[in-house]
């Protein structure tokens, strides 16, 4: 009897994961609980549990097919070096059927080249599997991680920025961002005695970024590009023009292509801007955040300007890549991610005022923004752009912070739409009106959660006056406190007093590990407040 078996490859599991993520999903709305308390105005306190739980659960999923790319890489590595094995017994190997390719895959021609399928029309001068495969890489080959960063970076005739670029990122991660992310530097140019002398610039100054795994240098073949000399003249640009724009469009194809399975997200930066501290985590924050409340999205946009703080979901890239690749001649770059999104979003019979609002819901900006441009000299020859991002701040407020799945009540009453699971999504702040004596707000976990640290800021710029301050933070480990009555059989399930408020209205602490899991956290007034009471930030730190 012959045995039938499926082979672990990545399409086969990450088929998987989402067939578990969408089923996970129509059950979660298909079996609401009816009798939770619903909120006046805004979601509903299950919505909040399922927003979060989905955001979580999409990252999970993603990060898991991240994973099984890098685990599928170590087995063909495995068969590669058992049929070397094989081969020098006298046994025979297949090296077409073996052959890994990562813009598709190969068929072997009689004439022994390997042709490439699946690239898109507009690259009929690729005719060898080599052109798609870097020329030069110095890489550790990191994988499986949430981030990766791409920079393409060329010659530049007047002022190099590049250095201080890859200061400035390495400088705004901290340690545990550096772990789980990947930065790929693509140097974009043909002269390879110049890539070399750069590359080794590069070695002297960043030596523990690379030898980490952190930073990656890749090099595309000269085989990649068509002819430059052949292009058509469009919008009345010059041939030089026409040229740099087309070569960028096709080394941000070949530097997305090569990041994309290394990562969950892809996020396009360049090589002529500074960062703001803690970057990585506003987007990673933002991104799920964003997956929650409004999982169509497309781009996420972390700076105002052409090209850079661009973030993908890494699945949407070879579609975008082969967008760019069957119009790299004839526009530039921003021009085609407008048309992508155009494609993907508007009716052709909607004017465009409705065309803008359908690409607005899924081209959302982040605000402040994350990256500054610093460059005064293109890298088109001659040309001067003092471009700065009027939204950029080097200190930015704190990002937005995925929760622990919650339901939540309080016994005080929210001002209009200012609910109190606009807060704890991070979307808006919770403004209560003067709440009294023995008034709570509660945060009952779906399920009992380990924190490690509690973050909790009243009051505004606004409303300086509005602020917390004879209010206690207490956990507890069992009971439903949005009955307000919390069962206690013994000292090891009596409320836990986490923090209080300070006269700022702030309450920040550590939470130690003996305090075990939390079923919930409640904010109780001691007394009456002397005005109404906003809190723009809840952040319950929690071990996953």
């Amino acid at each position: 009897m012959k045995i039938v078996q499926f082979r672990r490859s990545p399409l086969f599991i990450a088929f998987g994961c989402l067939l578990i993520f969408f089923t996970l999903y129509f059950a979660t709305n298909s079996h609401r609980n009816e009798a939770g308390e619903k909120f006046d105005v805004g979601q509903s306190s299950d919505d909040v549990v399922d927003s979060a739980r989905l955001a979580d659960l999409e990252w999970r999923v993603r990060r898991a097919v991240a994973q099984s790319n890098d685990r599928s890489k170590d087995l063909v590595d495995l068969r590669r070096l058992v049929a070397t094995i094989d081969r020098s017994r006298g046994g025979g190997g297949d090296d077409g059927q073996r052959a890994v390719m990562t813009w598709g895959k190969t068929a072997s021609s009689k004439d022994g080249r390997k042709n490439v399928t699946g690239l898109i029309a507009g690259m009929d001068h690729v005719t060898n599997a080599n052109s798609l495969k870097p020329a030069i890489c110095v890489s550790k080959d990191r994988q499986g991680v949430s981030l990766a960063i791409g920079i393409p970076t060329i010659r530049r005739d007047v002022q190099e920025y590049l250095h201080d670029t890859l200061q400035s990122l390495f400088t705004a991660m901290s340690s545990d961002e550096k772990q789980d992310a990947v930065v790929i530097l693509m140097i974009a140019e043909l002269d390879q005695d110049y890539c070399k002398e750069e590359i080794a610039k590069i070695e002297s100054k960043f030596s523990i970024e690379l030898n980490s795994g952190l930073l990656e240098i890749i090099v595309p073949p000269a085989s990649y590009y068509p002819d430059m000399k052949l292009l058509p003249l469009t919008f009345g640009d010059p041939l030089e023009r026409v040229q740099w724009r087309t070569k960028q469009n096709l080394d941000y194809a070949f530097l997305m292509t090569y990041a994309y399975k290394k990562a969950v997200y892809y996020l396009q930066v360049e090589d002529d801007v500074i960062s703001t501290p803690g970057f990585p985590s506003s987007v990673m924050a933002f991104a799920q955040q964003q997956s929650a409340s409004n999982p169509s999205w497309i781009l996420l946009e972390f700076s105002a300007l052409g090209f850079i703080g661009k973030l993908f979901r890494s699945d949407d890239i070879p579609k975008l890549t082969s967008f760019f690749l069957m119009f790299h001649k004839d526009k530039p770059i921003d021009w085609l991610l407008d048309h992508f999104l155009f494609v993907k979003v508007c009716h052709p019979e909607q004017d465009m005022k409705m065309c803008g609002k359908e690409k607005a819901k899924v081209r959302v900006r982040y605000k402040p923004s994350l990256f500054q441009h610093i460059g005064q000299h293109s890298s088109l020859k001659g040309k001067i752009q003092k471009l700065k991002d009027k939204d950029f701040k080097k200190n930015p407020m704190p990002p937005p912070f995925i929760n622990p799945p919650a339901r939540l009540s309080t016994s005080t009453e929210p001002y209009q739409h200012h609910t109190l699971d606009q807060v704890y999504l991070g979307r808006d702040f919770f403004w209560a009106m003067t709440p009294k004596k023995d008034d709570h707000i509660s945060f009952d976990f779906e399920n009992p959660v380990t924190l490690t640290k509690v973050v909790i800021y009243s009051g505004s710029n606004d409303h300086p006056g509005d602020i917390c301050t004879d209010v206690t933070v207490k956990g507890h480990r069992g009971g439903d406190s949005s009955k307000h009555v919390m069962p206690v059989e013994d000292e090891k399930a009596a409320p836990v007093t986490l923090c209080e408020f300070d006269s700022k209205g702030i309450a920040e602490c550590s939470v130690d590990e003996s305090v075990g899991p939390l079923s919930s956290v409640v904010l109780t007034f001691l007394s009456e407040a002397k005005a109404w009471v906003i809190i723009r930030q809840v952040n319950f730190h929690w071990k996953r």
